[in-house]
C-alpha cells in the first residue's frame, strides 16, 4: 500500500475524521510529511480472505542493510555474517578467490622452475579440474576460520565487499525465507502483534501462528473475528489499531 492510499484508508475506517489537506491533490512531499506523522500513531492492517493480517504501512526495504537492520560491515562479528545467507556467501566467495590466487601463484612458480615441461597434456587438465573442486570444498570448510583469524588488512578488503552487498537490494528468492518474519508486510504484522498485550489479542480475536505444522515456515498474525466487529472494539477501547479488508483500499 502506498503512502497516499494509507492515509485515505485511515479516513475510510474512521480512524481520523479529517485531514489537514486534500489528499487527492496533495503533493508527494506533503503526503510524505503526513505519512511520517500518522504511521507512528496508527497501526493499520489489511486482512485477506483467510484472515492473515498484513501491515498496511509497511514499506519494503530497498537494501539488505535496511532489511536486516545491520550497520557497517566493520561492526559485524563472524556470527552475524554466518547467520546472514548473503553475507556468508560473499565471505565464502572472497576466501575462495584468495585460494585460487594462491594456487595460481604456486603454479606460476612451478612453471618457472620447470619451463621445459609440457603443462598442457590431458592428464594435467584433469588434475586442474580436481584442484578446483578441492578448492571449493576447502572454501566451504574453512571460510569461517579464515574470517575469524584474517589480518586487519584482509578484513578491510572483505568489508568493502560486505558493504557493497549490504547496500544492494536483497535477492528475495534466495533470502525470502530469512526475511519473511522481518521484511515483509505479513512479517511486520506478525512482529507487531507478537509484542502486543495478550488481553488485546484476545479481545480482537488475533491469533499468533508460528508454523501450521512441524517444519512449516508460516508465521503470521491471523484475525479470527469479523473485521467490522474488531474495529468497533478498537474504537471503544481507544486503541490506535484499525483493520481493512484486502482489495478495498
Amino acid at each position: 500500500m502506498d503512502r497516499r492510499t494509507f492515509l485515505k484508508s485511515l479516513l475510510a475506517v474512521g480512524a481520523i475524521s479529517r485531514m489537514p489537506i486534500d489528499l487527492a491533490i496533495a503533493s508527494d512531499a506533503e503526503i510524505d510529511v503526513l505519512f511520517e506523522e500518522f504511521q507512528d500513531i496508527w497501526g493499520l492492517f489489511v486482512v485477506d480472505d483467510h484472515g492473515t493480517v498484513y501491515s498496511a504501512n509497511f514499506e519494503e526495504p530497498r537494501t539488505r542493510r535496511d532489511a536486516y537492520g545491520l550497520g557497517k560491515a566493520e561492526t559485524l562479528d563472524i556470527d552475524e555474517i554466518e547467520d546472514n545467507p548473503a553475507l556468508a556467501e560473499v565471505t565464502k566467495s572472497h576466501y575462495l578467490r584468495k585460494l585460487e590466487e594462491q594456487r595460481d601463484w604456486e603454479e606460476e612458480q612451478r612453471e618457472m622452475k620447470a619451463i621445459q615441461r609440457d603443462w598442457e597434456d590431458e592428464e594435467d587438465d584433469e588434475d586442474e579440474e580436481d584442484d578446483e573442486t578441492d578448492l571449493d570444498a576447502k572454501a566451504e570448510e574453512e571460510w569461517m576460520d579464515w574470517a575469524r583469524n584474517c589480518t586487519p588488512a584482509e578484513r578491510e578488503a572483505l568489508n568493502v565487499e560486505l558493504d557493497e552487498a549490504l547496500d544492494s537490494e536483497p535477492n528475495w528468492i534466495f533470502e525470502g525465507d530469512v526475511l519473511y518474519e522481518s521484511a515483509s508486510a505479513q512479517g511486520a504484522a506478525y512482529q507487531y502483534f507478537l509484542g502486543e498485550d495478550v488481553d488485546l489479542l484476545r479481545r480482537l480475536g488475533i491469533v499468533i501462528v508460528e508454523g501450521e505444522f512441524p517444519g512449516s515456515s508460516y508465521f503470521a498474525a491471523e484475525l479470527r473475528r469479523p473485521l467490522e466487529e474488531v474495529n468497533e472494539i478498537a474504537t471503544r477501547q481507544g486503541w490506535s489499531i484499525r483493520f481493512i479488508r484486502e482489495g478495498t483500499a
